[in-house]
């Protein structure tokens, strides 16, 4: 929900969060907040949610040990992202029949957008 208000003779926006209200100063900065109530990346290991793809990669890393790149299909909108893969074979196989033939270099290529 976006509320206008002004401030002398400029102009400016202000977006309110419609969970908790807060108040932000751009609707990508709301959009981007929003998420952080929104918890879709699970870790298969403990099965504690996050909000972005990067939490859970550092999550595993940090908290199990995980290789920061390891077994996680990164291609946009796979949900294979938020469960992570038990294996290197596996990532490749599922790679290769889920998302028409990509890589391993394809996944890494989505990887360095997401984590950067």
């Amino acid at each position: 929900m976006a509320t206008p208000s002004e401030s002398g003779n400029v102009e400016s926006r202000t977006y309110q969060c419609a969970v908790c209200e807060k108040v932000l100063n751009s609707q990508k900065t709301l959009e981007q907040h929003t998420k952080t109530h929104l918890k879709p990346f699970s870790c298969a290991d403990c099965g504690e949610s996050f909000a972005r793809q990067d939490q859970i990669v550092y999550h595993r890393y940090k908290a199990h040990g995980h290789n920061a790149s390891s077994f996680i299909c990164y291609i946009k909108g796979c949900n294979r992202s938020r469960l992570g893969l038990k294996s290197q074979k596996a990532l490749d196989t599922h790679l290769a029949n889920s998302h028409q033939g990509a890589t391993a270099a394809n996944n890494q290529q989505a990887a360095g957008r997401v984590l950067q």
